[in-house]
Order: C-alpha cells, then sequence, then structure tokens
C-alpha cells in the first residue's frame, strides 16, 4: 500500500481538508429549485391541466356541462370588467391584462371574447384618479375560481374596480313569439 491508501484501495484525506471531488460534484448537483407550485407539480411528473382545456373540449364536443370529482357542472357565460389606472403605459397594461388573461384561463374558465372599452372618466374618484381603463372579457365558466380571480385582483395595485357578472338568457316577447311560431309550424 501507498503512503496515504486505505485496505480498499482509495486515498484518505488528512483531516481539515475537504475532498476536491466532492466540492465539484456538489456544484454540479446544485439544481434550481421550483419557485412555484405548478413548477413543483411538473418538476415530479404531474401536469396541471387547465379548466378552460376541459370547458374547450366539452364545447367541441357540443356540451353544455363538464365533469368534476364525479359531479356534471353546468357552463354557465360571464361577463368580466376591469378597470385599471389610465398612467399606466402600454407596455405594463399589456402586462397586467395578459396576467388576468391566463390567470382566467388557468383558473376560472375559457374566454369566449373579449375587448377594450378604451379610456373613460369616472362617476366618481377612485385611488385618486378621475379617469380609467377599462377592459371587458366574456367566458364561460362552471362559477369555480371567481373567488381566486377576486384575490389575484385585489392584489394588483393598479386594478382600480372589477365587475363580474353571470349573462342570463333574456326572453322578449319577440323570442316567446318566435317559439310560439315553431310549435304551431312543427304540429
Amino acid at each position: 500500500m501507498k503512503k496515504g491508501e486505505n485496505e480498499a484501495g482509495n486515498f484518505e484525506q488528512s483531516e481539515g481538508q475537504e475532498p476536491k471531488e466532492s466540492r465539484v460534484g456538489e456544484e454540479s448537483k446544485e439544481v434550481e429549485k421550483p419557485s412555484s407550485l405548478r413548477e413543483i407539480k411538473e418538476a415530479e411528473g404531474e401536469k396541471e391541466e387547465y379548466i378552460s382545456e376541459k370547458i374547450k373540449k366539452a364545447i367541441e364536443e357540443g356540451k353544455n356541462f363538464i365533469e368534476e370529482k364525479g359531479r356534471l357542472k353546468r357552463l354557465k357565460d360571464y361577463e368580466f370588467t376591469v378597470v385599471i389606472s389610465p398612467d399606466l403605459g402600454e407596455k405594463k397594461e399589456k402586462e397586467l391584462i395578459d396576467a388576468i388573461r391566463d390567470f382566467i384561463e388557468r383558473k376560472v374558465g375559457k374566454i369566449i371574447y373579449e375587448r377594450s372599452e378604451g379610456e373613460r372618466e369616472l362617476a366618481y374618484k377612485i385611488k385618486k384618479y378621475n379617469r380609467g381603463k377599462f377592459f371587458c372579457i366574456e367566458y364561460k365558466s362552471t362559477g369555480r375560481g371567481e373567488q381566486e380571480l377576486r384575490k389575484f385582483l385585489e392584489t394588483e395595485e393598479h386594478v382600480l374596480r372589477y365587475l363580474i357578472v353571470r349573462k342570463e338568457k333574456v326572453e322578449t316577447k319577440g323570442h316567446i313569439w318566435r317559439a310560439k311560431m315553431r310549435k304551431e309550424l312543427s304540429q
């Protein structure tokens, strides 16, 4: 045996010295830790399925419901309006709207239609602003995720106000008359 070699044939280190190989190995083992719950799930092999994917699939199949946890949930139409600060700037405004859109797609439902209503004067001051930029998004959802959306919007400092409304079909005299005529003509 050579000096410093043990019975297994490996060289021993003197006390107080760190093995050079282990330091190199530790540096290469350092991996970025996932920062969000979604990244943790993806690292473990679980893929988060967006609610909008389920809704899109149901719409393509002509269904007005999805199955969630063994129960059928009916799809409803919602209209979401948000008022943001007018002095935000185009880049930050776009980032904020994209973040809201992404959140709705992931957690709430499937976006059907969206539009910008432009800048308008407010009826009263909100957070010291007389004006605000209005955006409207219509989406289909089961109603799940509205609370999470509200919490998300309340954390955004540039969101002045928001409103989520469930749209219902309105029957007018014309609707009733056409239904009556269809029934009479089919007999």
